[in-house]
């Protein structure tokens, strides 16, 4: 009983922090963004999932600054926060530094983030992928991102995903594209795109929008 109380005042909690703030007081604390708001309540919820998965009753909420370490046996349900795409410029430096530095086309990061979030830097799927590159949080640990919501580590960190990819199918773009989306477990198992509707349709969507289909980098170029 004092578990499923805990957990309904979780989900409580994490309500008011991503739908609403307390009534203005003289004292009251300036209103967050909603980046701040979206990574609370995605914390709070995952703390809420791993109690209703048998977590002890009694432990304490995680650390927002280790929060992508906990266990969700199942998917959540993205919190309903929106935010704007990123200014154009301001993503297409983001992509162009990470470009350069990896070695993989930008024409293929960018499409990659419009296909993944719509250049919108709140995103969260339905099955807990996060921020521009919609990374999970096991991958966002795999590749050191600690924030998955701020930009600039969320592109990093999925470029650097895209370049091993890449090197692991020797270029071949649509290999890599169907690992990013579907798992290399899938890709691996046939040597082929997965035949699965969403892979497919994320594969062809992004090649339409490339100015290559393929090309292996000589170690100037970029992928």
């Amino acid at each position: 009983m004092e578990q499923i109380v805990r957990v309904v005042l979780l989900i409580l909690v994490g309500g008011v922090l991503a739908f609403g703030q307390a009534a203005p007081t003289q004292n009251a604390a300036p209103p967050r963004d909603s980046l701040t708001l979206q990574r609370e309540a995605v914390r709070i919820q995952a703390a809420a999932a791993a109690a209703i998965g048998g977590a002890p009753a009694q432990a304490p909420l995680p650390p927002a600054d280790t929060f992508f370490t906990v266990p969700w046996p199942e998917p959540l349900p993205p919190p309903d926060v929106d935010c704007d795409p990123m200014p154009a410029a301001e993503l297409s430096a983001l992509v162009r530094a990470a470009s350069e530095r990896e070695h993989v086309k930008a024409d293929l990061i960018q499409a990659v983030i419009q296909q993944e979030s719509g250049s919108k830097p709140c995103a969260v799927s339905p099955k807990g992928a996060m921020g521009l590159m919609q990374l999970m949080p096991d991958v966002a640990e795999r590749m050191r991102v600690k924030d998955p919501f701020d930009p600039k580590e969320s592109v990093d960190g999925g470029v650097k995903l895209l370049k091993q990819l890449l090197d692991k199918y020797k270029g071949d773009v649509s290999l890599a594209l169907g690992a990013y989306n579907a798992g290399e477990q899938k890709v691996d198992q046939t040597g082929t795109v997965p035949d699965i509707p969403e892979t497919k349709n994320y594969v062809k969507s992004i090649m339409r929008q490339i100015s290559t289909p393929a090309a292996v980098g000589d170690g100037q170029a970029t992928h």
